[in-house]
């Protein structure tokens, strides 16, 4: 069986950069004060999912890497400090200060993402959907893809809001999911 998502762009962009040297190259640019800011989605395994693949930013292996590549080259902050240095109340030094954020909500955040974020001593903002909370709602994304994953027919049409013409035999899992889930992200017809 194909894989769903064999390595996203970041990854691709990471082994470049370190295969190039350009990686070690970056590390010395940020001599300023810098804020960047690292948003996730969802943090585990994209390929065991009923849900939509594509919100996963990382594996919990990759997650550690990540903070603890930040954690050992660059500053990491908390949510008061990085509005603080928006502010023009930079902490003492250069270099980059680095956030981590993370959207939805998902559970994974706070059984993956938190416990990792604490053992090494640096914090995260998780941003809810406060809508859902309490709810068993799913996100419209994680919906559409459970059901093309369920469904038995391998090639189907949707109209609305343009025609597309699926065929997961043909396109696969993954890119049928991104062509169907970037349909209904376009803005609304009118």
């Amino acid at each position: 069986m194909t894989p769903i998502y064999a390595g996203g762009k970041r990854e691709i962009l990471a082994k470049w950069l370190d295969a190039t040297g350009l990686s070690s190259l970056a590390l010395r640019v940020p001599r300023r004060a810098v804020l960047i800011v690292l948003n996730y989605h969802r943090i585990g395994d994209a390929h065991l999912t009923p849900w939509d693949p594509g919100v996963f930013s990382a594996t919990a292996g990759q997650f550690e890497e990540q903070a603890a590549y930040v954690r050992k080259n660059f500053t990491p902050v908390t949510l008061d400090e990085a509005v603080d240095f928006a502010r023009g109340k930079a902490q003492a030094g250069g270099g980059a200060r680095v956030l981590f954020t993370f959207d939805d909500g998902y559970l994974d955040n706070y059984k993956l993402a938190y416990p990792i974020l604490r053992s090494m001593g640096m914090q995260g903002v998780f941003f809810l959907p406060s809508s859902m909370v309490g709810s068993s709602e799913i996100p419209w994304w994680d919906a559409i893809a459970y059901m093309v994953k369920q469904s038995r027919r391998r090639s189907f049409q949707l109209v609305f809001p343009s025609v597309l013409n699926v065929d997961l035999d043909r396109d696969g899992l993954g890119e049928s999911l991104r062509l169907i889930l970037s349909q209904y992200k376009l803005p609304e017809m009118t």
